[in-house]
């Protein structure tokens, strides 16, 4: 995989990511969800995005 197609991957990564912090948000508001699971769950997602947005980071600074 080439930096550009990496680059690519994390683009559809960081937008999957945010569809689930869409759909917890929804569960949350709609009570379908454990307030504590989906607090957690949601941290995880965070900082799964500050990763990916780091990696992204790191290539911007790398090809420039």
């Amino acid at each position: 995989m080439n930096p550009r197609e990496f680059k690519h991957f994390l683009l559809i990564a960081r937008a999957s990511n945010c569809e689930l912090q869409t759909q917890m948000e929804l569960s949350g508001a709609l009570g379908f969800a454990d307030t504590q699971l989906l607090n957690t769950a949601q941290g995880i997602s965070h900082e799964v995005e500050k990763m990916i947005l780091a990696f992204l980071g790191k290539l911007k600074n790398n090809s420039g």
